[in-house]
């Protein structure tokens, strides 16, 4: 859109910040953990040092995910929310 007019639906932009910074943590946060909890069970079913092992850094790996994914939406409902504003004031406009 370079030289066009910008803008956005307000309303949709408001909404989407709202899911960046809520719901869609929850949902993802939800899933890693219930991987994990499924990955965690194998120990019933699969006995073995590398079982052990993987099961161990996937317990890790959800952690990080889960902190990276948490500042990553946090970030991009930050800035949606600057976008939002941006757009409201340059416009006028309120939702």
């Amino acid at each position: 859109m370079a030289g066009g007019i910008q803008g956005a639906d307000l309303a949709q932009l408001q909404h989407l910040v709202q899911q960046l910074g809520g719901p869609f943590q929850s949902e993802l946060q939800s899933t890693l953990n219930g991987m994990n909890q499924k990955v965690q069970a194998s120990s019933s079913y699969w006995v073995a040092r590398n079982a052990d092992q993987f099961r161990n850094d996937f317990a890790q790996f959800v952690s990080k995910c889960e902190q990276q994914l948490n500042q990553i939406l946090q970030e991009a409902a930050k800035a949606s929310g600057q976008h939002l504003q941006a757009i409201q004031s340059a416009t006028g406009s309120a939702i």
